[in-house]
């Protein structure tokens, strides 16, 4: 669980894929909302299998960071019936969540982290028995490195949103909803007004 209270030390505007360059030099860290999908991501789900059969492959050996963040053009999400598979056609009532998703190929987490994803991920699987597993919702942070090059450092790993401390894993599920057919990519939603 994060360590960090709420609203402390996070950005209060919303990030997306047009304004993110704004951030180079800025060491404010802006949160990240995303989704692993084990049927796509097939790296992370190899990892997942090979901790569960060997928790040693969680050790950092190398401390080299393993991924790395691209960002594409980012989608609108008009209403929650739209991804959430009773599409409807834009209208005077649909309603604009102010989300937007951009695509992660891959997420650059250090090895430590993975180790910590990992490990929320198992103790999500055994507990929430209620929904699909097919996906692991996160949350982390990123700040650029303030040299004016956009990089991504970790500060901070949690599930999200919180609901009395506690994750809401069914509020996150409800959340990230979305799915491309036949695609290798998972989605990332920058969001941190929720």
């Amino acid at each position: 669980m994060s360590t960090l209270q709420p609203n402390h030390s996070v950005s209060s505007r919303r990030v997306n894929a047009q304004n993110l360059k704004s951030y180079a030099g800025n060491p404010e860290p802006v949160k990240v909302f995303g989704r692993i999908d084990f049927a796509k991501n097939y790296k992370v789900g190899e990892l997942l299998n090979s901790a569960i059969a060997n928790p040693s492959v969680l050790e950092d050996a190398d401390g080299h960071e393993k991924w790395e963040i691209h960002i594409d053009s980012p989608i609108c999400l008009k209403s929650m019936s739209t991804y959430a598979g009773n599409a409807e056609d834009d209208g005077e009532n649909a309603l604009d969540y102010g989300a937007e998703w951009i695509t992660l190929r891959k997420c650059k987490i250090p090895t430590n982290m993975l180790c910590s994803i990992v490990e929320d991920l198992v103790e999500y699987l055994k507990i929430d028995t209620e929904n699909d597993k097919s996906h692991f919702f996160f949350e982390f942070l990123v700040t650029s490195d303030g040299n004016g090059d956009i990089t991504y450092k970790i500060h901070d790993y949690y599930l999200a949103p919180f609901l009395n401390d506690k994750p809401n894993i069914k509020g996150i599920l409800t959340l990230c909803k979305l799915s491309e057919e036949g695609s290798q990519l998972s989605d990332v939603l920058y969001r941190n007004d929720i």
